[in-house]
């Protein structure tokens, strides 16, 4: 299953592979998460899911009561904004999640946003 993960601490959009019909562990287990939660809907019937704590844990990170890399954040257009790392899947299907049908190239445009400070740890931008 081919799938787009959103890296916003290294500022990457790449397309990764799956085992044909990944469920909700698999797409969780990649987002070094418990669970992975649908929070938007693309033009395309793609989804994009986001760790269900992120956005927990980047306000701890925030206020510096956890990682740096949980403050690190991505909006995907029109204000919204999704915390830590995520992927676009396809539409779930019988057997799990399909292909995504949107590319990576549609999803330049993301803007992401983070500490300065752990974009210099990491040596700067990443192109």
């Amino acid at each position: 299953m081919r799938a787009i993960a959103i890296d916003p601490m290294r500022r990457l959009v790449v397309e990764v592979e799956f085992e044909a019909g990944a469920g909700d562990m698999d797409v969780a287990e990649h987002l070094d998460a418990v669970d992975a939660e649908p929070v938007f809907v693309f033009e395309t019937g793609d989804v994009l899911l986001v760790d269900s704590a992120a956005s927990r844990r980047a306000e701890a990170a925030l206020v510096g009561r956890d990682d740096m890399d949980r403050a690190f954040s991505f909006d995907i257009g029109a204000d919204r904004t999704f915390h830590g790392p995520a992927l676009v899947v396809g539409p779930r299907s019988a057997g799990g999640w399909s292909d995504v049908s949107i590319s990576p190239e549609r999803l330049s445009s993301i803007a992401f946003d983070g500490p300065e400070a752990a974009f210099e740890e990491l040596g700067g931008w990443i192109n």
